[in-house]
C-alpha cells in the first residue's frame, strides 16, 4: 500500500513496499541496519557578576557549575517494508520509583513517521489532552524518513559508488511476505559525496565541503581520525562582555574513526557561549557513540538514493513553507514543503496525573474566602479549632480550598483566618497575629467570643509565625497544638539568593535556543512565555529584594533559627508535614502551580503543575530523539546539522535549567521546589509526628492540594488526637 505520509516527487523514482503481513511488523530484516549506544552529557557553567552563599559546598562564590548524570541512549534502526525509518530508542533514565502519578517516557518508537512515547511498562502514551503540545511538535523537524539513509550521519562508507541505477531493485525475500514495487528507473548522482571528501580529508588536505546545502570543514585530527566542523558556526568561548544584548559563540564538531573502509562516529559536540551584563553563560553538549554495529544492503540504499530528490529529501516544517520561522533562512531543495500539518506525529500522555477526587461533603458551611474572618462552622459538638495561617507573598485567602478539604473529616468549631504584612520579621508578624487571636479568642472584634484551644496550621513562614507566637503568648493555654506545612525551620537558600544571582544563572530562556520557542512545545514556552519571564513572576517576590526583614531571617545562615529551635516547644504538640516533589523538573512544577493555582478561582491543582512536568519530560526525549534521528541521517538533509545541534541545545538547556534551580533551590537534596526537605522537619518533634508527603505538589501549590490535605489530616488525627467523623 502507499503510506499516507509518503511526499511524491514529480519525475524522480520513489520506492513503495506493500505490507501483506503487519504481524511481521513490516520491517525487512534483510535491509541495511545500524543499532549503537550513545552517552548525552551536558556541562553548564554561568560565570555571574554578583556572588552568593552556594547550597551545596556552604561557600561564597560567583560560578555556578552543573553536570547532570548522563544519559544513556540505545538506538537500533532499520526500515519498514514501506521503505520508511524505524528508530527504537531506549533511554537509560525512565521508570523514577520516587513517583506513581506522572507519566515517565522510558522509550521513543519512530515507525514511518509516528512518533510513540512508551512508558515503563510497554504501553504508548497517546495524546488525549488537547493543548498538551500546543506548540510545533519537536518531532516535525525530522519531516518524512521515507527513502532516508539511517546510516548518512554515523556511517561513511568509502565503497559508496555514486552511480545507480532503478535496475538493482531485488525481489524480497519471502519470508518477509512483501513485494517491491519499482516505480522509476530514473538516477539522480549528488554533485559530491561525503566519502570523496573524507578520502580527501584522510590524505592530509583539509577539504570544505558542500553536502546538499550544508557547508562542513573536514580535517586530519590524527592517523585515523577525521573531524567535521560547522562551517557557518561563530567561534566559541570568544563571546563578549556586558552590553545589554547578549553576544554568542557557537561550534559544533563530529569526529569520526577509520574502521576498515568506513568511517564511523566518535563524538558530535556542540559548544555554546553567551555573555549579558550579569555574567556569562557557557554550557557543552556532547552525544558520545559507542559499540556502532551495521549491516549494509547495498542495493536498496542505491535505489533510496535514486528515489530521493537531487538536495533536499525530507520535507520542512510546514512554517518554512511559508518562508518564516526556524528554517526560514535555511536553502533546501527544489521542491517546496508540505502546506498542511506536519507528516510527522508527536504522540503525547493525557498529563492527567494526580488528580483530585470529590471525596465527601465538608461538615459545615465554610467562612467566606476573605482576607481576615473569624467564623463559627459548628457551635456544638467540635472536635476542633483552627487558625491557618498563610506564608510568604501570600494571603489568607490560600487556605480557602484546603479549608474545605479539612472540614469533610473533622467537625470545626472555630476557623480563624487572617492576612498579616508578609515582609515584616518573624516577630512582627508573630506579635500581630497574637493580638488578631486574642482579639478573637474575646470576640471584641466581632462581638462574638470564639474561645479555644486552636490548632494553629501554617504554610511555609506561616508555619514559622505560629511557632513563634506560641513560644511566646502570654496565655499558652489557647494553644493545643502547631502543624507546620512546608515550614523553613533550618532556612531557605532561595532567601539567601537575590534576583541578580537567579536571573543570571537561568538566563538561558528558551527563545534564545537553537530554534527556540517554535518547537519548544506546550507548556515550555508557549503557555509560560519565556523562562526566566516565568520565573521571575511566579517567585519574584522571594528575590526581589534582599533587604525585606522576614528575608533576613529566613536565609539558612540567619541566626534566627538557632533561637527559635533552641527555645523549643514544650507546653502544646507539635507535628510537621512534609512535601517532596519528583525531584525531577523542578522549576516546571513551580511554574505549573504558579500558572495555575495561585489565582482565583480557588480549584483543586494538583493536576495542573503535573502536566507541566509531563510535557517538558517528553519534550526534553524528543529533543533527544530529534538530536539522535537527524544525527543518523546527517549529510544527506542540508538542515540536518541545524536540527541535530539545535535539538541537542534545546535538551541540554531544559536539563542544565533543571538542574542548576534544583541546585540553587534545595542543593544536594530535594524539597518541594521552594522549601528544602530537610529543612521541613519540625525540631523537635518525634519522628511519628512527621508526616511526608510523597510525589507531592510543588510549594506555591500545597495549600490548595488535596495531597497535602492527607498530611495535614494525618498531623492533626494522629499527633493533635483530633477524631475523624467519617
Amino acid at each position: 500500500m502507499i503510506p499516507d505520509d509518503a511526499v511524491p516527487v514529480p519525475s524522480e523514482p520513489r520506492l513503495v513496499y506493500e505490507c501483506v503481513d503487519p504481524s511481521l511488523g513490516c520491517v525487512n530484516p534483510y535491509d541495511t541496519q545500524v543499532s549503537a549506544d550513545i552517552t548525552f552529557s551536558v556541562l553548564y557553567t554561568a560565570t555571574l557578576s554578583t556572588s552568593f552563599l552556594d547550597p551545596v559546598s556552604g561557600q561564597y562564590t560567583n560560578v555556578l557549575t552543573v553536570n547532570p548524570p548522563d544519559l544513556h541512549v540505545h538506538v537500533d534502526a532499520g526500515y519498514m517494508t514501506n521503505g520508511s525509518a524505524k528508530i527504537t530508542t531506549s533511554y537509560s533514565d525512565g521508570a523514577d520509583q520516587s513517583t506513581t502519578l506522572l507519566p515517565q517516557v522510558i522509550r521513543q518508537d519512530l515507525t514511518g513517521n509516528r512518533l510513540t512515547d512508551i512508558n515503563p511498562l510497554g504501553y504508548a502514551l497517546t495524546n488525549t489532552s488537547p493543548d498538551s503540545m500546543s506548540a510545533t511538535p519537536v518531532m516535525s523537524l525530522v519531516g518524512s524518513t521515507t527513502n532516508g539513509s539511517i546510516t548518512a550521519g554515523i556511517l561513511v562508507d568509502l565503497t559508496d559508488t555514486v552511480t545507480v541505477s532503478g535496475s538493482l531493485a531485488p525481489a524480497l525475500p519471502p519470508q518477509v511476505k512483501g513485494r517491491l514495487i519499482p516505480q522509476a528507473a530514473a538516477v539522480v548522482v549528488p554533485t559530491m559525496r561525503p566519502a570523496a571528501a573524507f578520502a580527501a580529508a584522510d590524505q592530509g588536505t583539509p577539504t570544505v565541503a558542500v553536502f546538499n546545502g550544508a557547508s562542513v570543514r573536514i580535517r586530519k585530527m590524527s592517523s585515523g581520525v577525521l573531524s567535521v566542523a560547522d562551517v557557518n558556526a561563530t567561534t566559541a568561548n570568544n563571546a563578549g562582555t556586558g552590553g545589554t544584548n547578549p553576544s554568542s559563540g557557537q561550534q559544533h564538531v563530529r569526529t569520526f574513526h577509520r574502521s576498515g573502509t568506513a568511517w564511523v562516529i566518535d563524538e558530535d559536540r556542540s559548544v555554546s557561549d553567551e555573555s549579558t551584563a550579569d555574567g556569562h553563560r557557557h554550557t557543552e553538549h556532547v552525544l558520545s557513540y559507542s559499540n556502532v554495529h551495521w549491516k549494509r544492503n547495498r542495493s536498496q540504499d542505491s535505489l533510496r538514493l535514486a528515489a530521493r530528490p537531487s538536495r533536499d529529501w525530507m520535507p520542512l516544517p510546514p512554517e518554512s513553507a511559508t518562508g518564516t520561522g526556524a528554517f526560514a533562512s535555511v536553502a533546501h531543495g527544489p521542491f517546496s514543503a508540505p502546506k498542511g500539518p506536519s507528516a510527522l506525529i508527536a504522540c503525547d500522555d493525557q498529563c492527567v496525573g494526580g488528580s483530585v477526587p470529590t471525596g465527601p461533603s465538608p461538615l459545615g458551611s465554610g467562612a467566606p474566602c476573605i482576607n481576615d474572618v473569624a467564623w463559627t462552622i459548628n457551635s456544638s459538638n467540635a472536635t476542633v479549632n483552627l487558625l491557618y495561617q498563610h506564608g510568604f507573598a501570600s494571603a489568607a485567602t490560600t487556605w480557602c480550598q484546603m479549608s474545605d478539604y479539612v472540614r469533610a473529616k473533622f467537625v470545626v468549631g472555630y476557623e480563624l483566618r487572617h492576612s498579616l504584612t508578609w515582609r515584616n520579621s518573624y516577630e512582627d508578624q508573630a506579635a500581630d497575629l497574637a493580638g488578631r487571636l486574642q482579639a478573637d479568642v474575646a470576640g471584641t472584634q466581632t462581638g462574638v467570643p470564639r474561645t479555644g484551644p486552636y490548632v494553629l496550621v501554617g504554610h511555609s513562614n506561616g508555619g514559622i509565625v505560629n511557632r513563634y507566637m506560641a513560644q511566646n503568648l502570654s496565655d499558652p493555654s489557647t494553644i493545643l497544638g502547631v502543624v507546620s506545612v512546608s515550614s523553613p525551620h533550618a532556612g531557605a537558600y532561595l532567601a539567601n539568593i537575590g534576583q541578580g544571582v537567579l536571573t543570571g544563572a537561568l538566563a538561558v530562556p528558551l527563545a534564545s535556543a537553537e530554534f527556540g520557542c517554535s518547537v519548544a512545545g506546550a507548556y515550555v514556552c508557549s503557555r509560560s512565555g519565556t523562562l526566566t519571564a516565568s520565573l521571575l513572576a511566579a517567585i519574584a517576590p522571594i528575590l526581589a529584594d534582599n533587604t525585606v526583614p522576614v528575608l533576613q531571617e529566613m536565609g539558612t545562615n540567619a541566626p534566627f533559627h538557632n533561637t527559635i529551635n533552641a527555645r523549643g516547644d514544650a507546653t502544646y504538640r507539635v507535628a510537621g508535614v512534609q512535601n517532596q516533589i519528583w525531584n525531577r523538573w523542578t522549576l516546571w512544577r513551580v511554574l505549573g502551580d504558579y500558572q495555575q493555582c495561585v489565582p482565583q478561582p480557588y480549584i483543586p491543582c494538583d493536576d495542573y503543575s503535573r502536566r507541566y512536568v509531563n510535557a517538558v519530560d517528553k519534550t526534553y526525549h524528543q529533543y533527544i530523539d530529534c538530536s539522535v534521528i537527524t544525527g543518523l541521517f546527517g549529510f544527506i538533509w542540508a538542515p540536518s546539522w541545524s536540527a541535530s545541534i539545535g535539538c541537542a541545545k534545546n535538551a541540554g538547556t531544559l536539563v542544565a535549567i533543571d538542574y542548576a534551580y534544583r541546585h540553587l533551590s534545595v542543593g544536594s537534596g530535594s524539597g518541594d521546589g521552594v522549601v528544602p526537605l530537610s529543612s521541613q522537619y519540625f525540631p523537635g518533634a518525634p519522628a511519628t509526628s512527621q508526616y511526608l508527603v510523597p510525589d507531592s505538589d510543588s510549594h506555591l501549590g500545597e495549600t490548595k492540594s488535596q495531597l497535602t490535605a492527607g498530611g495535614i489530616v494525618r498531623a492533626l488525627n494522629q499527633t493533635m488526637n483530633v477524631p475523624i467523623a467519617q
